[in-house]
C-alpha cells in the first residue's frame, strides 16, 4: 500500500507542479468560497481521499520525510494538532512498533483511529494531557508491541489516560527516558486574508510547538524537554518578516535549521515548514 501511494505521489507532484507554477498568486480566507471551490477541484484533495491519507497535508510530510528521513522505524513521534491525521497517517506507516516506534497525536478535535498511533484529545498545554503524554512514551519506550497495531487507543484529556500506560511498571519515570525523538506541528490558524496578522498567528503556534518541545518546565517528567537530544522538530507556517529572527533563534538549539517548502505545498500560498534537526545538548 504504502509504495503504491509513494508511486501516486511523485506523479502527482510532477503535475501538480506543471500546472501551478505560472498560476497568479491569490489569497484566500481559509472557509471563504473562493478557498471551497479551490479545495474541491484540487487534485491532490481528491486523491487524499481515494488513499485514504485523510488531508491534502499528508503529501506534504510524505515528500519532505522522502528527502531528509528523519521518521525511522524506532521513532516515537508526537504529531501535535493531529486532526484529521494525515500526517499521523502517513507517520503510521513508517515506524514500527516491534522495534519501538509508535506516533501520538494530540488535537482538540477527535480523531479517527490510526495504526501504531495513540490519540489525545486535548490541549496540549494542560496538565491533563502533558500526564496523558507521559504514560504513552512509557509505553512505548518500555513495552514495544510484537506486531503492529491495528488502531489506535482513545485518551480524552479529562479521563484517566489509558490503561495500557498507566498501569506499565515504568510510571515511576525516574529511571526512564520520557522523550520523543520527532515533534510535528501541522496547526495553523484559520486565515484572514490579512498576510502581515495571518503570518504572525503561525509564528505564535511555531513558537508554541517549539517552546513545548524543548522547554525543561513542561512537565516534570521531562526536565530535559519533551524532545530528544539530537531529535527534529517539524513546524507549518506563514512566510513573513519574523522568520528571519526565528531562524537566528533555532540556531543556538539546532545543529540543522532550514525551511522547507514541498512541491506538494500550493506555489502560489505563503505557507512553508520550518525544519529542525539533530537538537543540541
Amino acid at each position: 500500500m504504502f509504495k503504491a501511494v509513494d508511486s501516486e505521489l511523485r506523479r502527482l507532484l510532477v503535475l501538480s507542479h506543471r500546472t501551478v507554477v505560472d498560476a497568479p498568486r491569490k489569497r484566500f480566507a481559509s472557509g471563504s468560497k473562493a478557498w471551497v471551490n479551490r479545495q474541491r477541484n484540487d487534485h491532490l484533495v481528491q486523491k487524499a481521499k481515494d488513499l485514504d491519507l485523510r488531508a491534502r497535508s499528508a503529501f506534504k510530510l510524505q515528500e519532505i520525510q522522502e528527502k531528509h528521513k528523519f521518521i525511522t522505524a524506532s521513532s516515537i513521534v508526537l504529531d501535535l494538532g493531529a486532526a484529521p491525521g494525515g500526517w499521523s497517517t502517513i507517520a503510521s506507516k513508517i515506524v514500527q512498533p516491534a522495534k519501538g516506534g509508535h506516533i501520538i497525536a494530540v488535537d482538540l478535535l477527535p480523531i479517527q483511529p490510526i495504526p501504531n498511533t495513540t490519540i489525545i484529545q486535548g490541549d496540549f498545554t494542560t496538565t491533563d494531557v502533558k500526564d496523558a503524554l507521559r504514560n504513552c512514551i512509557l509505553a512505548s519506550s518500555t513495552s514495544p508491541s510484537p506486531s503492529p497495531s491495528p488502531s489506535s487507543t482513545a485518551v480524552a484529556s479529562s479521563a484517566t489516560p489509558s490503561a495500557a500506560a498507566s498501569t506499565n511498571p515504568a510510571s515511576s519515570h525516574s529511571t526512564v527516558n520520557v522523550q520523543v525523538d520527532v515533534v510535528l506541528s501541522d496547526m495553523l490558524h484559520n486565515t484572514t486574508g490579512v498576510a502581515d496578522t495571518d503570518h504572525y498567528k503561525s509564528m505564535d503556534l511555531v513558537r508554541q510547538a517549539i517552546n513545548f518541545a524543548i522547554s525543561t518546565t513542561t512537565h516534570s517528567a521531562f526536565p530535559q524537554g519533551i524532545l530528544k537530544v539530537k531529535g527534529t522538530v517539524l513546524c507549518k507556517f506563514l512566510r513573513g518578516e519574523d522568520e528571519k529572527e526565528l531562524m537566528e533563534e533555532m540556531k543556538e538549539l539546532f545543529h540543522t535549521v532550514q525551511v522547507v517548502k514541498p512541491k506538494s505545498s500550493r506555489s502560489e500560498s505563503r505557507e512553508a515548514f520550518i525544519l529542525l534537526q539533530r537538537r543540541k545538548m
